[in-house]
């Protein structure tokens, strides 16, 4: 029942009928501005500065507000008339009063990824004035990427001068902070003042980070604010993970084509990027547009196109470049985004005009042009330059300075810039015998035949190498070619030996039950401890119990469930000293391996860096009927101790269904008591399941390489006793079916290797 329906006839007390009949006789109540009966249901009491402005003075009526289970988008249930005849609605014309209303700035980002993106709302009043002290709550959307890392509170100077009128960071997705009381300049801690942020008084702020691509929805909501239409405001960050090289400007001979290649990477590893668009415009220094072409960038990262002169004559085309990521790419939520824009220049160097063939895919026909004015005979022709045939251009790129074990890759970039083709390509490196080389381990140099390089084009690759002694380590690049001259370059590292220090390590393991049945619970111990010669502090585990739908962790005093994860934090932990921790958890259906992971971080004390490390252990839940999911016999896991290398394979989710995203993760373990060199990791995976590309994540300054549907990574330098490496590949499956996919590690001192295959039931994407 609505407020004004739930105010009838009031019993008055006898002295208070006699007050209220004298105050009437004095003043009335129009005299004491007397609060009424709000007919609409909105509030119990309407107050008179609260009442809208009326065009006309209308008699009063007796209005029936709509039933509570009907709104606007659906019928209105008929109401029974009412017992007096009611004004109509053009009796009165009622003025929308002006509110208040919260808004975020700025409303949509794009953002590089580990960029950290401020936000800022304000509350502005009916009377144009933004209000402070005022709470805002700060909501980020769990589907989507980012968290929340810091966040306003009132004072005017940052961090906050006392801790109460700071704001509170409740966890990354949710956090409570104030507009300001005054004015306020955050700085991001660099030399720069461009990158600052003024906050004014009346502004509330939230910074936000994403590791990852994606988008991160966030909502912000003002309590203070009335109306439910404008006491929230949302904002939308794109967080992309991308860097890009546009094709510099060029000189070609006339009656030449020029090819642009523009080479598009990760941000964060220096990998290719498939899939993204370079659109590329070509007008002549008349004006005249002469063609637009969009090119999606190959497997290596590249998109090229090929520019010819136009109908103009011009001496130079100007081409514009914009980088776009695609609508939906890699499945995510955002739409078609121009991440960049710039240009380049085309001189070209002949007189004489140009027309492209009508079968050139790269640019159109030029469009008609009117008939030029002759052309005074007197007036001197330009000359066309000697053929200069082909010649090679040779730069390396690479860092001068290292030390022992670290990665020391080395840039080649090889360009034509003569005006004939160069063929029979060929480039060699001769290296130190102290460089590693991961694709040729017992190599001391390597060759490779380029083929044919057409004027103006470039052959780009990144050859990663590491470094395994102290000293002055060199490559000798020689570069060759049919019809050009051979060109010589050297790259030089200066290697030294790393500092001595105190070790830190820490070690965290997962035990538990290898058999459980359906209904029972499986208990697992969690052990963290400093195994290093340094204290550490700040340590904190996470433990994921997934999928959901097999495994439920269960709540216990001290133990927090949020999403299948549970957090746990050590304070300090001294060299030697370890805790134990136990979670117990609910098997809910049969599965033939679910391995739960545990990962750790901690930073050393005095800090000097950040140590992670993780641990899995893999159960098998059987149904109460004692059938085993993989069958009778089950899955039979490698024996323990019968080799040196440990290699397990698990997906997420399971089953998986066609045309959804899953998860390969590959573990491998060192089960010896001795520390394994070079461990190498390679998956080998069947056509119905397609590797995602973008999803591939290894250690860190570990790389990878995609060969067909095999997914390749460089070695490990290192790989300790009991020591576990996890390797995450994105995989979408294509066909419904059982299909099989098989990892393999093998190390220095165990050439055999050992392998390890596990089977995938594949859904179709309908039940």
């Amino acid at each position: 029942m609505s407020c004004s329906a739930r105010h009838g006839r009031l019993a008055v007390a006898p002295w208070k009928a006699v007050v209220a009949a004298l105050v009437a006789g004095i003043v009335g109540c129009a005299g004491l501005r007397c609060p009424r009966i709000d007919p609409t249901g909105e509030r119990c009491l309407i107050w008179p500065k609260d009442e809208p402005a009326v065009a006309a003075v209308a008699p009063p009526t007796n209005p029936l507000a709509p039933p509570a289970t009907t709104d606007p988008y659906y019928p209105q249930i008929p109401a029974a008339a009412p017992t007096m005849s009611a004004v109509t609605p053009a009796a009165a014309t009622v003025v929308q009063r002006p509110q208040d209303q919260l808004s975020v700035t700025p409303a949509r980002v794009l953002a590089p990824v580990g960029s950290e993106v401020v936000l800022k709302a304000s509350i502005c009043t009916s009377d144009g004035y933004t209000l402070a002290d005022q709470k805002i709550e700060w909501m980020l959307g769990r589907s989507g990427v980012g968290q929340f890392v810091e966040v306003g509170g009132k004072g005017v100077f940052h961090p906050p001068l006392f801790p109460w009128n700071g704001g509170k960071k409740v966890d990354n997705y949710l956090a409570t902070g104030y507009t300001a009381n005054g004015p306020l300049c955050i700085d991001r801690g660099t030399a720069d003042p461009t990158d600052d942020v003024n906050v004014h008084r009346g502004d509330g702020w939230i910074s936000v980070t994403s590791p990852n691509e994606g988008t991160s929805h966030v909502t912000v909501y003002a309590p203070a604010v009335q109306s439910w239409d404008q006491r929230k405001a949302a904002a939308t960050i794109y967080w992309v993970d991308v860097q890009w090289s546009f094709p510099p400007p060029v000189v070609v001979s006339a009656g030449q084509g020029e090819t642009l290649t523009t080479v598009v990477t990760r941000q964060s590893d220096g990998t290719p990027l498939a899939g993204w668009v370079v659109r590329y415009e070509v007008a002549d220094a008349a004006g005249s547009e002469s063609g637009v072409r969009e090119v999606v960038t190959e497997a290596d990262g590249r998109a090229a196109a090929q520019v010819t002169p136009t109908a103009s004559g011009a001496a130079s085309s100007q081409i514009n470049m914009q980088l776009i990521r695609p609508a939906g790419l890699g499945g995510s939520d955002a739409p078609r985004l121009v991440v960049a824009s710039g240009s380049t220049t085309v001189n070209w160097s002949g007189g004489s005009t140009y027309l492209p063939p009508e079968t050139a895919p790269s640019v159109p026909a030029a469009p008609p042009a009117l008939p030029s004015t002759p052309q005074n005979p007197s007036t001197p022709q330009p000359q066309l330059p000697s053929a200069i045939g082909a010649r090679l251009e040779l730069q390396l790129e690479g860092p001068t300075e290292a030390v022992v074990g670290a990665n020391a890759p080395l840039r080649i970039v090889l360009r034509n810039a003569g005006d004939a083709p160069a063929s029979n390509v060929v480039l060699r490196d001769d290296f130190d015998p102290a460089f590693y080389f991961p694709f040729d381990p017992a190599s001391k140099g390597i060759a490779k035949r380029i083929g044919t390089l057409q004027p103006g084009q470039l052959y780009d690759e990144t050859l990663p190498f590491q470094v395994n002694k102290a000293g002055r380590l060199c490559h000798q690049i020689v570069a060759q070619a049919d019809g050009a001259a051979p060109v010589n370059r050297s790259h030089c590292v200066n290697v030294a030996e790393p500092p001595p220090q105190r070790e830190a390590l820490l070690d965290v393991r997962l035990d538990g039950e290898r058999q459980r049945v359906v209904g029972e619970t499986a208990t697992f111990v969690i052990t963290v401890k400093n195994a290093g010669q340094v204290p550490l502090v700040n340590v904190e585990t996470v433990e994921e119990y997934l999928p959901a739908s097999v495994l439920q962790p269960i709540a216990e005093p001290g133990v927090e469930v949020v999403s299948n994860t549970v957090s746990r934090r050590i304070p300090r932990l001294d060299v030697g000293q370890q805790q134990r921790f136990e979670t117990r958890v609910l098997c809910l259906r049969p599965a033939a391996t679910v391995g739960p992971i545990v990962r750790a971080s901690a930073q050393t004390d005095p800090p000097s860096h950040v140590l992670q490390k993780h641990d899995d252990h893999y159960l098998e839940i059987i149904a109460r009927d004692g059938a085993r999911p993989g069958g009778p016999a089950g899955p039979t896991p490698p024996p323990a101790g019968s080799a040196p290398l440990g290699v397990a394979v698990a997906f997420l989710p399971t089953p998986a269904r066609v045309g959804a995203s899953a998860t390969c993760e590959v573990t491998v373990s060192n089960r010896s008591s001795d520390v394994q060199e070079q461990v190498a990791v390679k998956a080998a995976f069947p056509p119905e399941l397609a590797v995602d590309a973008a999803r591939i994540q290894g250690p860190p300054n570990i790389q990878w390489r995609l060969d067909g549907n095999a997914v390749t990574f460089t070695p490990l330098a290192a790989l300790r006793p009991t020591e576990v490496i996890r390797f995450v590949i994105g995989i979408n499956p294509q066909q419904s079916g059982v299909v099989s996919v098989t990892a393999g590690a093998i190390s220095s001192a165990f050439r055999q290797g050992v392998s390890r295959t596990e089977q995938l039931e594949v859904i179709g994407n309908t039940r």
